[in-house]
C-alpha cells in the first residue's frame, strides 16, 4: 500500500475519535448544569406566592429568550388562576402574532355561507368544510383598553379594536359580532358566535378555534 494512500485510511479511521472535543465526563457536567438551571426557572414560576411566581413569569415573557418564553408561556396557559393565563396571554399577543383561526362549519345547515364570509379575511374552506383564516394582530390600544390588527375597519373593528383579553376571557370582533372565547386544556382558545351580514346568509353558533400552545 503506497504511504499516501495508508495515511489517509488512518486519518479517516482516527478522525471520529479525535473530534470529540468534548469527553463523557464533561457532557455530563453540562447537561447536570442545564437541568439545575431549569430547575431554578421552574422553581421561579411554582414559588407558592402567587406575586412572585406572576412577577417571574411575565419578566420570562419579556426576556426574547425562546426557551424562557415557551417555558413561561406552557406555565402560564395552563395554571388554574385566570390573572395567571391572562397574564401569558397578554404576553402572547404582546408580540403581535399571526392568529392562525379555524373554524368548524360541518354541522352547519349553510356551510356555502362561510366560504364567503371568510372571503372577507382572505381565508379558505376545505372540502369537509372545515374554514381557516389569519389575522396579524397589531399594537396595543392604552385608550380603548385593546388590542389593533390589520383587518377591514368596517367588518373586524369596533374603535379600534380587534381583541381584548381579561380574566373572563377573550373577545374577538369579527363581521360586527364579539365572539367569546376561552382557553381550553390543550392550550387553545375556543368558542363560536354568528355573523350578520348583508347580502349573505345569517351563520349562527360557528365554532372557532385558535391553537396558541406549542
Amino acid at each position: 500500500m503506497k504511504p499516501i494512500i495508508a495515511f489517509a485510511i488512518a486519518l479517516a479511521i482516527a478522525s471520529p475519535i479525535s473530534a470529540q472535543s468534548v469527553s463523557l465526563e464533561d457532557l455530563q457536567r453540562q447537561i447536570a448544569a442545564e437541568l439545575a438551571q431549569s430547575n431554578q426557572y421552574a422553581e421561579l414560576l411554582n414559588n407558592p406566592d402567587p406575586a412572585h411566581s406572576l412577577a417571574a413569569m411575565k419578566v420570562m415573557l419579556r426576556s426574547g429568550d425562546p426557551i424562557l418564553v415557551d417555558l413561561a408561556m406552557n406555565y402560564g396557559l395552563y395554571s388554574p388562576n385566570p390573572a395567571v393565563r391572562r397574564a401569558a396571554l397578554d404576553g402572547y399577543f404582546a408580540s403581535e402574532p399571526v392568529l392562525e383561526m379555524e373554524f368548524d362549519a360541518s354541522e352547519l345547515r349553510f356551510a356555502t355561507s362561510l366560504a364567503q364570509i371568510l372571503g372577507m379575511l382572505g381565508g379558505s374552506v376545505s372540502a369537509d368544510r372545515i374554514g381557516f383564516a389569519s389575522v396579524k394582530l397589531g399594537g396595543w390600544d392604552d385608550k380603548n383598553s385593546c388590542y389593533a390588527a390589520q383587518v377591514s375597519e368596517e367588518l373586524f373593528l369596533d374603535d379600534g379594536c380587534f381583541l381584548r383579553n381579561s380574566e373572563n376571557g377573550v373577545s374577538l370582533f369579527l363581521w360586527r359580532r364579539w365572539w367569546h372565547l376561552e382557553l381550553n386544556d390543550q392550550g387553545a382558545l375556543s368558542g363560536s358566535g354568528n355573523t350578520r351580514i348583508s347580502n349573505v346568509r345569517d351563520v349562527d353558533g360557528l365554532p372557532i378555534r385558535l391553537q396558541i400552545a406549542q
